[in-house]
């Protein structure tokens, strides 16, 4: 959606026919961003038909209710009979953004890797709170904030980026991932989304991918 204080990017890549993650953006009836980021374990069509049963349960509670807090407890209470029933547990990251404080709410289940990095340049991973959904009947992940001002940069991620492989079996890593978000930050929100899919390939040599790949960047635009 057209945000006036944002750049927003998102993309994903499956590593089969059909995938296991999940993003979503959307404008609430208050005016607040919403935008979520889910990794569900597990890859292919099991994956994928489970995570159509969290989209729909997101998709309700993202509009509905006040904070990212209320939906993960939300889902998590609605879903968490089938996905122990299944054996599987969806990581999430929640995020409600405020363009006029510049505030983003934020709540996290278990998700990995979610990097801020600010406008100096200075990256660092915001580490979740709780366990990911259909861990617990209920979630232990409260509401977080920070501020996007002019130029920051919040990129959720699911663990396929950082756990791309070169031939050798080496990891592309959190630490490769955090040196190009902090290089690329000042470019955009786009040309950062672009150069991470491409460092990724690049580094895993083209091979094919032995998960699924999905990016959600937020950049604060710079003010005129």
């Amino acid at each position: 959606p057209e945000t006036p204080c944002l750049e927003l990017f998102a993309g994903y890549r499956s590593a089969r026919q059909v995938s296991g993650d999940f993003y979503d953006l959307l404008v609430r009836p208050d005016g607040q961003l919403a935008f979520v980021v889910a990794d569900i374990s597990g890859k292919g069509l099991a994956a994928a038909m489970m995570m159509s049963s969290v989209r729909t349960a997101m998709r309700t509670a993202l509009r509905e209710l006040p904070t990212p807090e209320a939906v993960l407890g939300k889902v998590n209470q609605e879903l968490y009979d089938d996905l122990t029933e299944v054996r599987k547990f969806v990581t999430l990251f929640v995020g409600f953004f405020n363009c006029e404080t510049r505030q983003i709410t934020y709540a996290n289940a278990g998700h990995s890797p979610v990097i801020f990095c600010d406008v100096q340049g200075a990256a660092h991973i915001l580490e979740p709170d709780g366990p990911p959904l259909g861990v617990l009947p209920a979630t232990l992940s409260a509401d977080q904030t920070l501020r996007l001002n002019s130029g920051d940069v919040l990129a959720i991620t699911s663990d396929g980026l950082c756990e791309a492989e070169d031939p050798a079996g080496k990891l592309f890593g959190y630490d490769r991932l955090l040196q190009a978000i902090s290089d690329l930050s000042p470019a955009g929100a786009t040309a950062l989304g672009d150069y991470l899919f491409d460092q990724v390939s690049i580094f895993a040599e083209n091979r094919r991918q032995a998960d699924d790949q999905t990016l959600v960047i937020l950049r604060g635009k710079i003010d005129d």
